[in-house]
């Protein structure tokens, strides 16, 4: 492995063994600030500093390639985990929480020492991922191909960061799964830590070249921060949202009884008016009672009722007709209030009661008691409806709407939400218990109250992370489709550079052969066919001097025979020179240049000039030979071509390199003709200055001429 991943992945491991160290030591000197971090956060149990304990020498181990005791200790971890999610799911107590410390901290815990589910679910993964680095199980290809460190260490880093946002947003559902059940801050730090380390063990080597396979944990973990997010953000909203429909409730009672005790007071100042003798006649205490009513749309009625029971005095009249000159006493819970009052002297209220005018509501009797005698009562008809009507009537709008009911008729076992509402309206119902009087009151929230409280934040975290782990998964599945095509493609392209290299050296070889036999075919034409010709000559010129030639037929013989020998001498040095001239192997490349730039404008009558500098080059003979027939073929190919009437060669000696430059006035050479498949003899000029590492440049302007530029390094690896 990378010695710098290797370090990072160690260092991840030791600050782990460091945090549960800590944390150990914490829960032994009682110590709450190593322990929780802040008096109101969760704290991190005994047995998390010891999975984190583990885990950081489980991986240290696994960097040191002690795998087997790597494995050991991820086992312990993954044994840790797994026991507490097993206490969660079945409801089990293992004793495992308080086995090695009591669980004196019991902060957003739900049982003594016992981890959060989150965080045995963290120790799980990175205990088994540990375990699955063990050489038994890296032989085995479902494990190659899952990748469980990256994978693992993903959910794990997500998992903790999600916790930690949760700090430090105060998103309380954030750091665990279900009520008062947390994961420590300092805990979400070191599965940051873990996450990193087993990522980071597996990460790919960039430096190894290609197209890097782009890791599919990162969708993997998206998803698990996006989903949790989702998760933790709609609880949130969810809590908050039973935060304000509980408040509302309270708020909604505390009117309701705050509304009752100021009915009675009501009552009570038109009885002490009563009893101060404020009242002359009938008719000033049916205006007072008429002020009374039209000031509270819930008083129905105001009755003075005799020392008999007996209704006398009633505002208004109209709608409870069927209340005056009517016996109160006929009804056991009205008799019963008016006896109870009477007899106490005080101000009281009737349960719940049907009116005889229809309704339901109930009656506050105050008694009078006039120079210590007995009055009988003034009685007020209250409607429960009317109680909150302007109240109701601004919050309906609102979509919070109130019913009222008789509690004693069974309509709600407890308070709390109406689970079978026949709408899909929240329903929450509760009761008022103030003074005698009792019913119930049912809540009826609509969606449009909660509309202002609710968003759509946490449907956007769950969609968009779900996408983008989807286009991430897509990434990855194309990414490795791109890195397998270029990898097929690389491999093709190694096999063809060899493939041209073996054509290169065998060209190479060809014509090296080529260049030999050339040497000894012109050797052996210029030294034996040559010399055999001169022999011929000279016994033809010895067989003159001994043979008359007076006769015109045998002298015009013997001429014509030394016409053929001078013809065929002259063809036999034209050839050998050739083949390979005699002037580069005896004078030099530069003088072979000049040979063959006077020898082209002896053919061609094509001006030919010729500049070298400095004087006097020496070339290495292999090399003189390659350079030599580049410039032969240059020539033919602007003798055949290029129409043009001047040629210019230049031949340079650099401190690294020879240069040989040839510059015509022709017709000039396009861009089709230079790569053209069918242009063997540019093609046999790249490959012989290839041969030597060197370089061509070839460039032509139609109409302007042809520029040829050679560029040969004088050190060379070799051909």
């Amino acid at each position: 492995m990378d010695a710098r991943k290797t370090l990072l992945s160690n260092v991840s491991g030791y600050l782990c063994v460091l945090l549960g160290s800590i944390v150990i030591y914490g829960w032994h000197t009682q110590s709450h600030q190593l322990i929780q971090i802040h008096f109101s956060f969760a704290p991190m149990q005994y047995n998390t500093a010891l999975g984190f304990l583990f885990f950081g020498l489980g991986l240290i181990c696994i960097n040191l390639e002690k795998l087997i005791l790597g494995s050991f200790f991820g086992a312990i971890t993954l044994l840790i985990g797994m026991i507490t999610l097993a206490e969660y799911l079945w409801g089990l107590n293992t004793g495992l929480d308080e086995l090695f410390m009591e669980g004196y901290v019991t902060v957003m815990t739900s049982h003594p020492g016992r981890m959060a589910p989150n965080t045995a679910l963290c120790f799980l993964l990175s205990g088994l991922a540990l375990v699955l680095v063990n050489p038994i199980h890296r032989k085995t290809k479902l494990i190659g191909l899952f990748q469980p460190l990256e994978t693992f260490g993903a959910v794990i880093t997500g998992l903790a960061l999600v916790a930690l946002v949760g700090y430090l947003f105060d998103i309380e559902y954030a750091s665990g799964w279900g009520s008062q059940v947390r994961m420590a801050i300092h805990t979400s730090i070191g599965f940051c830590v873990v996450g990193f380390g087993l990522i980071i063990y597996k990460f790919p080597n960039l430096e190894e070249g290609g197209v890097p396979g782009l890791p599919v944990f990162l969708a993997v973990g998206l998803l698990v921060v996006s989903i949790s997010f989702w998760k933790a953000l709609n609880v949130e909203e969810y809590k908050n949202i039973e935060s304000i429909r509980n408040n509302e409730v309270l708020h909604l009672k505390s009117l309701l009884t705050h509304r009752i005790n100021q009915d009675i007071l009501s009552l009570d100042r038109l009885k002490y008016r009563w009893q101060n003798r404020m009242y002359l006649n009938q008719e000033q205490w049916l205006k007072d009672a008429r002020n009374y009513i039209k000031d509270k749309k819930e008083l129905l009625a105001v009755e003075w009722v005799d020392e008999n029971y007996v209704v006398r005095w009633l505002e208004p009249i109209r709608g409870n007709e069927s209340a005056k000159d009517l016996d109160l006493s006929f009804e056991e819970n009205r008799k019963r209030t008016l006896d109870f009052a009477k007899q106490n002297g005080k101000t009281q209220v009737t349960d719940v009661v049907e009116f005889v005018q229809g309704g339901l509501g109930f009656l506050i009797v105050s008694p009078i008691f006039a120079e210590d005698k007995f009055g009988g009562f003034i009685l007020g008809v209250f409607e429960i409806n009317k109680l909150l009507s302007s109240y109701a009537q601004i919050r309906e709008l609102e979509g919070l709407s109130i019913e009222y009911y008789d509690s004693e008729k069974g309509l709600v076992d407890s308070e709390g939400v109406l689970k079978d509402s026949p709408s899909n309206h929240l329903q929450y119902r509760t009761q008022i218990d103030f003074r005698n009087i009792s019913f119930g009151v049912n809540i009826i929230f609509e969606d449009s109250f909660f509309s202002n409280y609710k968003s759509g934040f946490p449907t956007v975290i769950g969609v968009a992370g779900i996408l983008l782990s989807i286009i991430f998964s897509l990434l990855v599945y194309y990414n490795k489709k791109a890195k397998f095509h270029y990898d097929n493609i690389a491999k093709l392209a190694d096999e063809r550079n060899k493939l041209n290299e073996e054509l290169r050296n065998l060209y190479n070889r060809v014509e090296k052969v080529r260049e030999e036999e050339r040497k000894h075919i012109s050797r052996e034409i210029h030294d034996e066919l040559g010399q055999m010709l001169t022999a011929i000559k000279l016994d033809l010129s010895w067989l003159e001097k001994r043979v008359d030639l007076s006769e015109t037929r045998m002298r015009d013989k013997v001429n014509s025979i030394y016409l053929c020998l001078d013809d065929s001498i002259k063809t036999v040095r034209r050839i050998s020179t050739e083949l390979r001239p005699q002037v580069l192997d005896v004078m030099g490349f530069c003088e072979a240049l000049q040979w063959q730039s006077e020898k082209f404008m002896e053919n061609t009558d094509v001006n030919c000039e010729l500049h070298i500098e400095p004087q006097g080059i020496r070339v290495e003979p292999e090399l003189s030979t390659d350079l030599f027939r580049v410039f032969q073929e240059t020539l033919t190919n602007i003798s055949r071509h290029s129409q043009a009437k001047n040629v210019k060669v230049d031949f340079f000696e650099r401190k690294s390199e020879y240069e040989l430059r040839v510059l015509d006035d022709g017709i000039g050479i396009d861009l089709a003709q230079i790569n053209h498949l069918n242009s063997l003899g540019l093609l046999g000029i790249r490959e012989r200055v290839l041969a030597w590492q060197g370089k061509v440049e070839i460039k032509g302007v139609v109409g302007e001429g042809t520029l040829l530029k050679v560029e040969i390094p004088k050190v060379n690896n070799g051909k």
